[in-house]
């Protein structure tokens, strides 16, 4: 886990994502979005790597290590709450 990934925590308060910093009380607002989005693109090119070169136990650990990262975690929940607001979802 990275450093980036331990400082925050997501909590919901009336369905708003808020980011609580563990060392202090860091905002929504306040995360450094490029660094976050840093840590989840090179964690996807290393997939992307292993599965070139035919590393198949490589590629199911960073699979399960990106699943698990918070700041995939963040990011996904940034699109949905953010990008894709107004949006319609199917039904």
């Amino acid at each position: 886990m990275s450093k980036t990934e331990q400082q925050f925590r997501v909590e919901w308060k009336n369905d708003i994502p808020i980011c609580i910093g563990l060392e202090s009380n860091q905002q929504w607002k306040d995360i450094k979005w490029k660094q976050v989005e840093r840590v989840v693109y090179k964690l996807q090119t290393r997939i992307y790597k292993a599965k070139s070169r035919g590393d198949y136990k490589a590629v199911r650990r960073l699979q399960k290590t990106l699943t698990n990262s918070r700041s995939a975690k963040l990011l996904a929940t940034r699109k949905v709450t953010q990008d894709n607001q107004g949006k319609k979802t199917a039904s």
